[in-house]
């Protein structure tokens, strides 16, 4: 492994140019901050794990913003310990910290959608696809001319999102990791259900700008969370209703319990859960759980 944390340069991943795409946005919408600290680096098992271990090993010298960046990620996990793996240089892997202090608790819960939201807007931009939140941690996407496949229909995951909680006794941080396809050719997805950045948009998987994707996924992040901290919690909750695939849908709800909860997705609670109205009308405010769209009888969507 090469420490590139003093380097610039990581394949296509520039970090000079990364800080000045940063702070010209946030210079245009005089929203979000730059990031005090980029670490470049060539090759590591995960960004989240390194982060986290950062934190535990000099928390006093780690500021809200420091953004961890690798060219390739050896040992991604996802929700419930799943593993999430791509071919080197293909992926945007990259991990965020940000400070709990100012940030109410019972808001905390919305940091994964805000991140998803910043990836889903930044994809967005660049396809004519409809691309949305699978609650409660993936972004996805609607490729129409996809095989229809069982629990995604043809709908294809994009990225996933992995937020974890760290303390060092004095303070509360989370760290936030974002695992984003954008190069994979369909031979180099990991699985049947998963679309790449470069599929949707029929660019030479070269001509994709990673530096410029994680400056306006990061970009996006922390303009939302500066939202989240100056009390606009209600329009961030209604952006993420927006992006989202579930609200206003008939889904299926499995818990880690063994429940299964059937209903209509009707909303989203303060922070950030699915409520759900079941068959017999009780409601269900979840912050966990596998969420699947049931569709109608002979519906081929």
């Amino acid at each position: 492994m090469v420490d590139m944390s003093q380097s610039h340069l990581v394949g296509d991943l520039d970090r000079d140019r990364l800080l000045a795409l940063i702070a010209e946005q946030v210079g245009e919408h005089g929203v979000g901050y730059i990031p005090p600290v980029i670490e470049f680096w060539d090759e590591l098992p995960s960004t989240n794990a390194y982060l986290a271990d950062q934190w535990a090993r000099r928390s006093d010298e780690l500021r809200d913003g420091t953004l961890v960046l690798t060219g390739h990620q050896s040992a991604g996990l996802g929700r419930r310990d799943r593993t999430w793996l791509t071919p080197p240089g293909s992926a945007l892997t990259m991990s965020v910290l940000v400070d709990l202090d100012r940030i109410a608790p019972r808001h905390r819960t919305l940091l994964s959608a805000l991140a998803g939201l910043a990836v889903a807007e930044c994809v967005g931009d660049l396809t004519t696809a409809q691309v949305r939140l699978k609650w409660p941690n993936d972004v996805v996407a609607e490729v129409s001319d996809a095989a229809d496949l069982d629990q995604w229909g043809r709908w294809r995951k994009l990225a996933g999102v992995l937020t974890v909680l760290v303390n060092d006794g004095e303070r509360t941080a989370a760290v936030i990791g974002i695992g984003l396809n954008v190069r994979q050719r369909a031979n180099e997805l990991p699985v049947p259900h998963a679309t790449s950045v470069a599929l949707l948009t029929a660019d030479e998987t070269e001509a994709l700008d990673r530096t410029e994707l994680a400056a306006n996924v990061m970009t996006r992040l922390l303009t939302r969370v500066t939202q989240l901290r100056s009390g606009r919690s209600e329009e961030i909750l209604g952006s993420i209703a927006a992006a989202s695939m579930m609200v206003g849908r008939r889904v299926r709800a499995a818990l880690a319990d063994g429940l299964v909860i059937e209903g209509e997705a009707i909303g989203l609670g303060e922070s950030g859960q699915l409520v759900i109205r079941d068959l017999a009308g009780n409601h269900h405010a979840l912050l966990e759980g596998d969420i699947t769209q049931v569709r109608p009888a002979g519906s081929d969507a």
